[in-house]
Parts: structure tokens; C-alpha cells; sequence
């Protein structure tokens, strides 16, 4: 027993909910890449002796409250707090399947709510479906891919239910800070597409947007919360976003904290990167096949990325479809692969600062100034794109062009980790940190400044960063310009390359990814994917074909028993 209680906590470490007796048996490398465990000692029927011999030590019914508990039927065996999180969420969860009481929206009120609905059948359109059963029901879920058009759903919903019912008390999460934040602004750009009152557009650009963990009450360590069953959440409607992200024990303490009238929406990516804590309940709740007949609407269409079918065709195949041809994309003529494209590591072998050299010389430079020649709009005295940002006119001007492409990696240390690659960018750049111009990092949450975790602020040459924040009124792009003084700022970084985790939730022009010259336990199919689907226009990738195909056969697989729960 000692043995299984230490094996079900390293479980946890490695992000599963609970040890899988069968696995662990029969697969055990989906424990953890690189990690050394003992073998099975017992069969199944062995356990289950043990486990009868021990009543006080093992339970199947989380009631009994032992420090473990087993689930015959999928072979789980768990930790008591990961059972009974899983069992929170199940049960809100299906306290919700049902309609909403309230009157149904006609498919007219739906089709017209916005403007990127006109001309399109209601049969056809998945966004208008998405919109149609989120207002349907009290439990939703809308995934889909980067630019599939979550948030334009999401605006649509919130316009038509504020209209419906103006004192509507409505609150929208993200598991981060930075995510939080990215809803409110991709609310506000929708706004011009919404056939709303001006008055209701305002009401939507007001609606306050913060993490899960600030919606709960839960600050710092401590573990209490303001909101609980006893104490519930004043909410009558819960939109989170980039929902593969929550943990389990985070979801289960917001529907614990759940109204038993609320209604929840969860929107985000089921194939993007799970959370950095134990559990992928997203991606759990996405499985259920009674759940996505009757509360899943999955979006698939990329709008964002629409311009560039190689991307797309990219993703569909390799990735969600789990092909495993990659012949077209490391052999197809340079011409034919429009804007994307991929190679070997620039510079295989060699050491020390001539490898340096070469790598920033002959193709860091070459690719920065590709990348950033189309910045437009911009106001400037320089004539090469780099010189362009190094003497730009505005801090405006210089997001445009740290908006405008991103070098992304899977490691942070190593040569083609984002330290490193973040020192040769800003030698080739000319732009060192608190240099006018230079993009930096937030690398933790702040409440003095108010100031999120991978927030991005520019330097500028008064000696202060300059953070946006997004504008009620539609001057200077929407946004607004918060200045700090470097003293005042929490952990920061440069961030001209930045992790593939860090970067989850954008939106970038031009993304080159960067892998590791060898295959890295970190790398994963979901890992990839999540790079590529930051690209809006243009994405390159340097890596050595074998460390991609090791990552895209190596998809991500966590223990749990949440969607067996979910009936």
C-alpha cells in the first residue's frame, strides 16, 4: 500500500489524476517520458484482494473519505481530493445538461445579432449553431482551433443576452492573467461587427474580464476561498476562456462554487496544450460522446488562417489527423510552399562563439529583416526594417513591430532555448533591454502594478515601459498606454523569442519555431501544435525532422476517470 500511495502521488507529479493499475502494468511508458518506475508488483485481482483486506486504506465510494480510492470499472486508482474533484465537476456538470427555462432565441434573433452571420445558412454555420445552444443550455462547451471564431460566438452571446436582459449578472475568466486579459480585448474588437444599441455596445466593452482564481476569492497560498457551496458565486452566467488550460482542482472549486441556477460556459482548444497542473479536463469533457451530441459545439473553420491553405492543411493532417507524411514538408520546392515552410536547424555541429556567429550572421539577420519587411503603418526614420524599429516614432509604432512576429521555442535554456535566442535577436536588432523599442515580459502576476503574468510592455527612451491596455473609445487603435518605471515592474524579460507555453492564446503574423537539436521530453503533439496555430500569416520551423517526428508521435495522455463520470 505504501508503494501505490507513492506511485499515485507521482502520478499527480506527472499530471495524471490517478495511477492507472492496467497501464502502469501494460504501458508504463505513458507514466511519463523519462521517468525510471518499478514495476507492477501485482495483477488486478491481486490489488483488488489487497484492497478488500485494507477497508480503512481503500474505498471505491470517495464517501468513505480513505486516503485512496479505487475505480474498479476504469482501473483508477486515486488520491481521495483527485476523486472527489472529479466527482464535483461530473456532478455539476450534469446538474446542468437540461435546457434553460427561458423563452428560446428564433433563429432570426441569432442570424442577425451579427454582422459576420449575413448570408450564411443558420444549417451550415457552425458559429450560429454555437451561438444557438450556448443560449439553449445551462451547460456549453465551444472548442475549436485558433481563428475559428470563439470570440466572435462569445460577443454574439453576451449581446444577445444583455439585450434580452440588461441586469444580466455576467462573469468572464481565463486561467490567466494574460488570457483574462485577451478576452476583454477580442470582445472590443467585435464590437463593430454586433447590431447592437451603442448603449449595449458599452455595457459589453465594460464587462470586467480576471482569472479564475481572483473570480473564487483565492489570493496568494492561502488555500480558503470567498466563494464556495456555502457562499456561492452571485453569477447567473460564467463564460471561461482557453478552458485547456483550467486544472482539475480549479475547475472542480468553480463549480463548486457555482449558483445551482448559474449557467457555465467553457470555450478553448481541445487539442492545445493541457495544464501545467494535474488533469485535461477540457479535453476530458470534450470526449464524452452523450456531451458532444447534446452541450459540445466543435468550430473548425479558420478564418485567421484561411489565406494560407498550407498551414491549414499542415494542422488537419499531421496533427489532428495524426498523419505521419512529412515528406511534402521538408522536401517540396521552396516555391511551392508558400508562407510555410520548414528545414533543418540552420547550424548542425560546431561549438562556441563561431557557431554563435554564423547562427546570427547568415540566418537570424536574413530572417529578422524578411520577417519584419511588411510592417506597415509605421512611423520611422530608418530605412532597412531593422533600422526601422531600432528609430521608430511611437511606443504604438514599436507594438506593431513586436506584435508583428515572434521566434518561438519548446525549451528556455540551450542554444535554441528562448534565453539564448532572445541575446542573438537583440544583438541583431540593436535593441538591449530597456532600449527604446525593446518588447519585455511580466513573469508573474503583480497586484501592486496590476500588471499580469505575460503581459508585454515596450521600453522607451524616457526611461520608463509602456503597457496597453484596451481603450473603451476606438482612438489610438483601441488602445490605452499605462507607463512604469523599470524599479516598479515585477520578474521581467526581452522577449523577442518567447516558450511555445507562454505563447498560448496569441495571435502572431510571422512565428518562426524553433525545436531542440535532440528530442526532448517536453516535446509533445500538442506542443506543436500549439506553435504552429499561432500563426495568422507566415510560420517557418527550424528542426531536425526526426525531433519533429518523435514530438507529433508523442501526444499527450493523462489518467483520469472524468469522462466515464460524465454518464
Amino acid at each position: 500500500l505504501e508503494l501505490l500511495g507513492a506511485m499515485s502521488l507521482a502520478a499527480i507529479i506527472q499530471g495524471h489524476c490517478a495511477l492507472n493499475l492496467q497501464k502502469w502494468s501494460d504501458a508504463p511508458e505513458e507514466f511519463g517520458v523519462g521517468q525510471n518506475i518499478p514495476p507492477a508488483p501485482l495483477t488486478l485481482a491481486e490489488y483488488e484482494v489487497l484492497f478488500a483486506r485494507y477497508p480503512d486504506m481503500v474505498a471505491e465510494d470517495s464517501g468513505q473519505r480513505t486516503p485512496l480510492v479505487y475505480d474498479r470499472g476504469q482501473n483508477l486508482l486515486y488520491l481521495h481530493r483527485y476523486r472527489l474533484a472529479e466527482e464535483q465537476i461530473a456532478q455539476a456538470i450534469r446538474q446542468r445538461r437540461g435546457r434553460c427555462p427561458a423563452e428560446p432565441y428564433r433563429l432570426a434573433e441569432i442570424s442577425a445579432a451579427n454582422r459576420r452571420f449575413t448570408g450564411k445558412d443558420f444549417a451550415e454555420d457552425r458559429q450560429q449553431q454555437a451561438v444557438s445552444l450556448a443560449l439553449q443550455r445551462n451547460f456549453a462547451v465551444i472548442t475549436g482551433g485558433p481563428g475559428t471564431g470563439k470570440t466572435t460566438v462569445l460577443a454574439s452571446i453576451l449581446a444577445l443576452e444583455l439585450r434580452r436582459n440588461p441586469e444580466l449578472k455576467i462573469s468572464l475568466a481565463a486561467p490567466t492573467g494574460k488570457a483574462a486579459s485577451q478576452i476583454r480585448q477580442s470582445i472590443i474588437a467585435e464590437l463593430p461587427y454586433l447590431n447592437v444599441s451603442e448603449e449595449l455596445k458599452g455595457r459589453l466593452s465594460s464587462l470586467p474580464a480576471g482569472t479564475v482564481h481572483s473570480l473564487l476569492g483565492l489570493h496568494g497560498s492561502s488555500p480558503k476561498a470567498k466563494y464556495h457551496p456555502d457562499n456561492p458565486l452571485p453569477a447567473e452566467l460564467i463564460a471561461v476562456d482557453e478552458a485547456s488550460m483550467l486544472s482539475l482542482e480549479l475547475l472542480a472549486r468553480l463549480c463548486q462554487a457555482l449558483n445551482p441556477q448559474a449557467r457555465l460556459l467553457l470555450l478553448g482548444d481541445k487539442d492545445q496544450l493541457t495544464s501545467v497542473d494535474c488533469g485535461c479536463v477540457f479535453a476530458d469533457i470534450c470526449k464524452n460522446k452523450n456531451m458532444l451530441r447534446e452541450n459540445i459545439v466543435w468550430l473548425r473553420q479558420n478564418y485567421r488562417s484561411q489565406n494560407n491553405p498550407a498551414l491549414c492543411d499542415f494542422v488537419s493532417r499531421q496533427i489532428i489527423d495524426r498523419g505521419m507524411d512529412l515528406s511534402s514538408l521538408y522536401y517540396a520546392p521552396l516555391e511551392q510552399r508558400n508562407m510555410f515552410s520548414a528545414s533543418v536547424h540552420p547550424v548542425n555541429g560546431g561549438s562556441g562563439p563561431v557557431k554563435e556567429q554564423t547562427f546570427r550572421e547568415q540566418h537570424l539577420l536574413p530572417l529578422l529583416e524578411s520577417m519584419l519587411s511588411d510592417v506597415s503603418g509605421v512611423e520611422s526614420r530608418g530605412s532597412t526594417p531593422l533600422e526601422r524599429w531600432q528609430k521608430v516614432a511611437s511606443v504604438a509604432d514599436a507594438y506593431k513591430f513586436s506584435d508583428h512576429f515572434k521566434v518561438l521555442s519548446a525549451l528556455h535554456k540551450g542554444f535554441f532555448g528562448t534565453e539564448n535566442l532572445n541575446r542573438l535577436i537583440s544583438e541583431c536588432l540593436g535593441l538591449p533591454l530597456y532600449g527604446r523599442g525593446t518588447p519585455i515580459i511580466v513573469l508573474q502576476n503583480d497586484k501592486l502594478t496590476g500588471l499580469q503574468n505575460g503581459e508585454i510592455g515596450i521600453c522607451w527612451d524616457d526611461g520608463r515601459v509602456y503597457f496597453r491596455k484596451s481603450a473603451r473609445t476606438g482612438q489610438d487603435g483601441g488602445w490605452e498606454y499605462h507607463p512604469f518605471l523599470p524599479a516598479q515592474l515585477p520578474p521581467h524579460d526581452m522577449v523577442f523569442a518567447l516558450t511555445i507555453h507562454k505563447a498560448q492564446g496569441a495571435s502572431i503574423n510571422n512565428v518562426l519555431m524553433v525545436l531542440p537539436e535532440h528530442d526532448h521530453p517536453v516535446l509533445s503533439r500538442e506542443l506543436i501544435y500549439t506553435g504552429i496555430t499561432r500563426t495568422v500569416k507566415r510560420f517557418q520551423l527550424w528542426g531536425d525532422e526526426q525531433v519533429l517526428r518523435a514530438a507529433l508521435q508523442r501526444p499527450t495522455v493523462r489518467w483520469s476517470g472524468l469522462t466515464a463520470l460524465l454518464g
